[in-house]
């Protein structure tokens, strides 16, 4: 019993800081699009408008999360830089001067998924391609003609 009051004291403690250092509108979008009450500071924003957050208050592993930028969104609309300071593989921030001197020669403008859209790569002979043209017919139209010099050939083969 005593346990239980002590979450919800901390929860609505938690609740009352994050609203006192974002606002109630922030506060009520994050907790609905994140299904819980998260406070934390502004890290960065992505080319794509994506934005990362940091609580250092909260648990490890919990403490870093992403507020995409549209309501339709997936996990690979994070681009590789922002994945590894995510996921702790870095905790250089991609948007420092420090991680531009990181950067690969080779680096390339992130792309997101197309899988599931129109978007999405088929070969030309693949059935659901638009441009779709068979490669080959097994069943050719009948031509008596053709017949004819098949049948004129057949000994010549034997």
């Amino acid at each position: 019993q005593r346990r239980v009051r002590g979450g919800m004291a901390r929860r609505l403690l938690k609740l009352l800081t994050t609203v006192k250092t974002i606002g109630v509108k922030e506060t009520l979008f994050r907790t609905w699009r994140n299904s819980e009450i998260v406070g934390g500071r502004l890290i960065g924003e992505d080319e794509f408008g994506n934005k990362y957050y940091e609580d250092m208050k909260a648990i490890t592993g919990r403490n870093r999360w992403v507020q995409y930028a549209d309501n339709e969104f997936n996990a690979s609309q994070v681009p590789a830089e922002w994945h590894s300071w995510l996921h702790y593989s870095s905790n250089i921030i991609p948007l420092s001067e420090d991680a531009v001197k990181y950067l690969p020669s080779y680096h390339v403008t992130h792309r997101e998924n197309p899988t599931g859209t129109d978007a999405i790569y088929t070969p030309p002979h693949y059935l659901r391609n638009s441009k779709y043209r068979p490669v080959w017919s097994p069943i050719k139209e009948y031509d008596p003609k053709l017949q004819e010099k098949i049948e004129e050939n057949k000994n010549t083969f034997l």
